[in-house]
């Protein structure tokens, strides 16, 4: 899929289907799923944290366009735990981009476009073209196009409503098939239940009415609902759509079929069909709901693990009155071990997002660091005969990084290291009053946590090609305790060309210098 990022540019992303129900079918796959980090080609080179492929709504940004002869899907390797033969053939047959010269994207009102994969465009629809070759523009169809992707090159694809013989030429040079539709589609009140494609769910109070148009010449439509005498009725010119409305029908189900005939310059004719479902209205009993199990309300509904720590997440569960839920939090690592497994509290129904936040900074404060630490989170909601519910929130860590919290007067920072590396990770500190001398920490006191003294300053750690730094300004007083007088000194070399430390102002920027390299400014 590509998302815009710009008038003429778009970011390609893969958006991956969850495995749970394919894993509850193979044992192997659901243990081996829930224990083993993967990784996507053409993404960043990290590794995502096992159980990732458990999950709806997964989605990581290309940076590279991958190569099709080869799975999108990256599992770590490991002697003990080998990949189970249902996941290697799911990964050869259907983890692979679609081979071909071309890609073909169709751009919704939504602002993202989706792939089509018979290379099929339809007229009045805009598209974007992926090539690894320079595609070819032509006046009136094709436009310049960026896709932030190494490896690949795009154009903007807009078709009109009426395509001449020369541009269904061109078209089919590049490998694109030129569609020819009649789309019908629920006019008036909305049918329920409308999929897109052809399926409507009707009441037998409601007289089901749709509207047609149709991107090619087409003289007549004939209508038939299920073995009934044919109706016809004339049509208008390309891209004018008819409406036409039905009388109420009884409860069951009926078949419209549509067909748009042309007698000129040859016979031809086109054939779609609408299945209408149709019920009897179902009364409504006041202070009842659909089903009597337990109703989850997350919002965002994309929250992350980041969301919920910063208490920005709201959880709503409903369900029948003065009836009781459990509610648990599980943390696991990346590599997919789990940190803690606690209860969030125990409450009568409904329970408000306020109740589920105390929970949670009730957990905050018991168990520290290990919050900071997780990259993924399940929260289970059980009701016993009720049912259970569970949110799972997730969020990037990078291999390597400096991790901060505060509370009752003090700061304290931590490094998380899950590069796997051997060797320790040097770490350093810059403080605001001597920001050019380096202060060599105890790596295994940053690992378990380091109390932030004075002001603070810019913290480093570095392990082979990962690097990371974090600025902390530990303030105890009022905005006095803002103010930074660097202590200068006189460098080797000069700091850098026209400038000196007695020149660099003390509020509000602050200038972090390393003889001749400025390491970190920070705007206050």
């Amino acid at each position: 899929m590509l998302r815009r990022s710009g008038r003429i540019e778009w970011t390609p992303f893969l958006d991956f289907p969850s495995l749970r129900e394919v894993a509850k079918l193979v044992p192997s796959l659901s243990d081996y799923l829930r224990r083993t980090r993967c990784k996507v080609s053409g993404a960043e080179e990290i590794w995502l944290p096992a159980g990732w492929l458990e999950t709806t709504g997964q989605r990581r940004v290309l940076r590279t366009w991958p190569d099709e002869k080869r799975p999108l899907l990256i599992f770590e390797h490991s002697d003990h735990r080998p990949q189970p033969k249902t996941l290697s053939n799911l990964l050869e047959s259907e983890c692979r981009l679609n081979p071909g010269s071309i890609w073909v994207c169709r751009v919704h009102n939504d602002g993202l476009a989706s792939e089509t994969v018979g290379r099929i465009v339809r007229t009045g629809q805009d598209y974007v073209l992926l090539s690894r070759m320079a595609i070819p523009l032509h006046d009136g169809l094709l436009s310049p196009c960026i896709v932030c992707c190494d490896d690949i090159f795009a154009a903007y694809l807009k078709m009109p409503i009426a395509v001449s013989a020369e541009q269904t030429a061109f078209l089919q040079q590049l490998g694109l098939q030129l569609g020819r539709t009649i789309q019908i589609w629920p006019a008036g009140l909305p049918g329920r239940g409308w999929d897109g494609e052809g399926q409507s769910e009707w009441l037998t109070t409601e007289a089901p009415c749709f509207g047609i148009v149709h991107d090619h010449p087409v003289d007549t439509y004939i209508f038939r609902l299920n073995a009934d005498p044919e109706k016809r009725i004339a049509a208008k010119g390309v891209g004018k759509p008819i409406f036409v409305r039905l009388s109420p029908l009884p409860a069951g189900v009926f078949t419209l079929s549509v067909t748009g005939k042309r007698g000129r310059p040859a016979p031809s004719e086109t054939k779609g069909h609408i299945v209408l479902r149709v019920q009897e209205p179902a009364p409504w009993t006041p202070g009842t709901t659909s089903h009597s199990g337990v109703a989850v309300i997350l919002d965002p509904p994309d929250a992350t693990l980041d969301t919920l720590w910063e208490g920005d997440i709201k959880l709503t569960v409903l369900g029948p009155e003065e009836r009781q839920v459990e509610c648990r939090i599980d943390l696991q690592r990346p590599d997919g071990s789990e940190i803690l497994s606690d209860t969030i509290g125990t409450y009568a129904l409904p329970v408000s997002p306020r109740d589920l936040a105390a929970g949670i900074r009730s957990i905050q404060e018991r168990h520290g660091w290990d919050l900071l630490s997780a990259s993924s989170a399940q929260i289970s909601i059980f009701g016993e005969e009720l049912g259970q519910y569970t949110v799972r929130l997730e969020r990037d860590l990078k291999p390597l990084q400096w991790v901060c919290r505060s509370g009752k007067g003090a700061t304290s920072v931590r490094v998380i290291d899950d590069t796997g590396s051997s060797e320790d990770a040097g770490t350093e500190l810059f403080t605001f009053l001597d920001p050019a001398d380096a202060v060599p920490l105890s790596t295994p006191d940053a690992l378990a946590g380091l109390e932030v003294g004075g002001q603070g300053g810019l913290f480093t750690v570095r392990s082979g090609e990962h690097l990371d730094a974090l600025v902390v300004n530990h303030v105890t007083g009022g905005l006095r305790d803002l103010i930074t007088s660097p202590r200068p000194r006189r460098c080797g070399r000069v700091v850098s060309a026209g400038i000196h430390m007695s020149d660099i102002p003390s509020f509000p920027y602050r200038l972090l210098w390393e003889e001749r390299r400025l390491v970190s400014v920070a705007n206050l």
